[in-house]
């Protein structure tokens, strides 16, 4: 759903007193936008609108730092070695949050770790190409980007899908 329309309905929503519902859809374009501050900023306007100015602040910053918490245990634990639990940490989150640029860039990264250790394989080759063109469509000039890319033209095969990222 687009942004406008979640906003709207959870607007709609509180306004009809079903606030539970309103923060499930908020969350979601919170951490789907962790990185765009307009779209954060027109979310707070919802809360702020329903006159939960405050505890509109403090949601958004917990769905914020979550958001935070889950990238840095899914990298600690590639770090680690343990790519398969990181991978699929980083893979259901940039599945379901395609315009976080920094969730789907860790995905990738996470990918190409595989690749690196195990050796290519066209699924991993695939998850990291498709995870690398959604972080570039949800934030072409995010500093990491760059890093993926390089490393996803280093070790993958030279009949795998081009990128379209400029580096």
């Amino acid at each position: 759903m687009a942004v406008s329309a979640s906003l709207e309905l959870a607007n709609a929503c509180f306004a009809s007193g079903a606030h539970e519902q309103a923060k499930r859809i908020l969350q979601t374009v919170a951490e789907d936008h962790q990185e765009n501050h307009g779209v954060l900023e027109r979310a707070q306007a919802v809360f702020r609108a329903a006159g939960l100015e405050a505890e509109g602040e403090a949601f958004l910053e917990a769905t914020r730092k979550r958001m935070i918490t889950l990238n840095n245990e899914a990298v600690a634990l590639a770090k680690a070695g343990e790519l398969d639990k990181a991978g699929a940490m980083l893979d259901e989150a940039a599945d379901r949050l395609r315009n976080n640029a920094q969730v789907s860039i860790n995905a990738a990264i996470a990918a190409m770790m595989a690749v690196q250790r195990r050796g290519p394989s066209a699924d991993l080759i695939s998850k990291a190409h498709r995870y690398i063109t959604q972080a570039n469509r949800a934030n072409p000039d995010h500093p990491r980007l760059g890093e993926a890319a390089k490393l996803y033209r280093k070790l993958a095969p030279a009949d795998a899908p081009a990128l379209m990222v400029d580096i």
